[in-house]
C-alpha cells in the first residue's frame, strides 16, 4: 500500500492500477482473506493518496497553477496529510483483514461466489515462474 500510495501521491498513478486489482484480489483470497482486502491493498492505497497528493501534477500542479500559487508550495503540509491518510488506510485494511481472517463470516462480501478467482496451494506451487514471467514482473518495477 505504501508503494501505491507514493506513486499516487507523487506522479499521479491511478488508472495504471486497474489491471493489478484482480491480481491482488486473487492473492488476498488465496491467503484466506476476502476480495475487499485485495481491492484495498491496491485501490485504497493509490486512491486515498491520489486525493492527498504531495506533488501530483494532475491535482496539485494544475490547482496551484490556476490559483496562481508557487508550484508545489505547501509541500510540508501535504506530506503530513499523506502520512496521516496512508496510516489510516493501512490501519483500516489491516484491521479488516484480521477480522476476516479470524471469522470469514464477517466479510462484507461473504455471499458472493469468488470460486473463479480461487486456486489451491498445490496450484500455486505448480505455477511456473519462468523467464517470461520474470520479464513481465521486472517491467512493473521499472516505473514510468
Amino acid at each position: 500500500m505504501i508503494f501505491f500510495g507514493i506513486c499516487g501521491s507523487t506522479y499521479g498513478m491511478f488508472e495504471e492500477t486497474y489491471g493489478l486489482i484482480p491480481v491482488s484480489v486473487c492473492i488476498a483470497i488465496a491467503m484466506g482473506y476476502d476480495a475487499i482486502v485485495g481491492l484495498s491493498m491496491v485501490g485504497l492505497g493509490v486512491g486515498i493518496e491520489f486525493a492527498s497528493a504531495t506533488t501530483n501534477p494532475f491535482t496539485v500542479g494544475i490547482a496551484q497553477t490556476i490559483g496562481q500559487l508557487p508550484l508545489f508550495s505547501g509541500i510540508a503540509y501535504r506530506v503530513v496529510i499523506f502520512i496521516a491518510m496512508e496510516g489510516v488506510a493501512i490501519w483500516w485494511t489491516t484491521r479488516y483483514a484480521e477480522k476476516i481472517k479470524r471469522d470469514p463470516r464477517k466479510s462484507m462480501v461473504k455471499d458472493i461466489n469468488f470460486s473463479a478467482l480461487q486456486f489451491s496451494q498445490e496450484e500455486m506451487e505448480r505455477a511456473k515462474f519462468g523467464i517470461r514471467e520474470k520479464i513481465v514482473f521486472s517491467t512493473f518495477f521499472q516505473g514510468p
